[in-house]
């Protein structure tokens, strides 16, 4: 071999050498990206498991403490909820069947065009106040609204329906009746009706609009830029002896939702 075929063989040596440097570099390179990358899915799908579990602990906790008849802005779920927050997680619960069902409830709302706040797409129906097909529990005959969480515009809505061609006697006193209440005690579907003082006739129209019981509840919990979101439905007991017989609020979940997100972006 001469030494222009030994410099020959000496570049090409080289030129595979680097090439095999920047291969080991690109590969380096994507198993790091790599590794990162699927750190940052198992730390979201840690973070996610998180979530759903402090929504969990919610509905363990209303099946197990909450009232069986009254839904309050002062019930203890709401310390609880409180103190589940620790460690950059917030937790949230609101009353999504209080508002006016789409395509489920009455016609007097059809005619006043409500914010779209004042509206959802959760709620049992009232067979009382709509001809329907569905059976129990969709169809059912417990209070539609609960007064603790309604928009005082919807509690007016219903207080100025007219019954059979009349209007109730003194609804502006029942409207602030039913607010000062609300903001003060307690109340029991036995004891709104008591505090409204309806003629006989009238109590069973406007008592299907008007309880003390939340119906659909909308939990969400989040962390940094992540949520889940649950929604629970609380099954109406009609029986009156199984009411008494079971003293807990029976909820089931029907919604149970990761909000989507990109790991790239973690």
């Amino acid at each position: 071999m001469n030494r222009g075929d030994s410099g020959s063989g000496s570049v090409q040596v080289l030129t595979v050498l680097l090439f095999l440097s920047v291969l080991a570099v690109g590969i380096s390179f994507e198993i790091t990206r790599s590794s990162r990358l699927l750190e940052k899915v198992e730390a979201a799908t840690a973070l996610e498991r998180e979530l759903d579990l402090k929504c969990r602990r919610v509905v363990d906790y209303l099946q197990k403490n909450g009232d069986p008849e009254t839904d309050t802005s002062d019930d203890g779920v709401w310390s609880y909820i409180r103190g589940l927050e620790k460690n950059g997680f917030s937790l949230t619960m609101e009353d999504v069947s209080s508002r006016i069902g789409r395509d489920i409830h009455p016609s007097l709302f059809d005619s006043v065009e409500w914010p779209e706040e004042l509206y959802s797409d959760y709620g049992w129906i009232n067979t009382t106040l709509n001809d329907t097909d569905y059976t129990y529990p969709v169809a059912n005959t417990m209070p539609l609204f609960n007064i603790y969480f309604t928009d005082e515009e919807i509690l007016e809505a219903i207080l100025s329906q007219e019954y059979e061609g009349e209007v109730l006697d003194d609804r502006e006193n029942k409207l602030s009746r039913i607010i000062s209440l609300r903001d003060s005690f307690s109340l029991t579907d036995e004891s709104l009706e008591e505090a409204l003082d309806l003629e006989d006739d009238k109590k069973d129209y406007y008592l299907s609009y008007l309880g003390v019981t939340t119906w659909f509840w909308k939990i969400r919990a989040a962390k940094n830029n992540r949520s889940h979101t649950m929604v629970i439905a609380r099954i109406p007991v009609e029986d009156d002896r199984v009411k008494t017989l079971s003293r807990k609020a029976v909820y089931q979940i029907i919604q149970s939702l990761p909000e989507k997100y990109s790991v790239d972006n973690q």
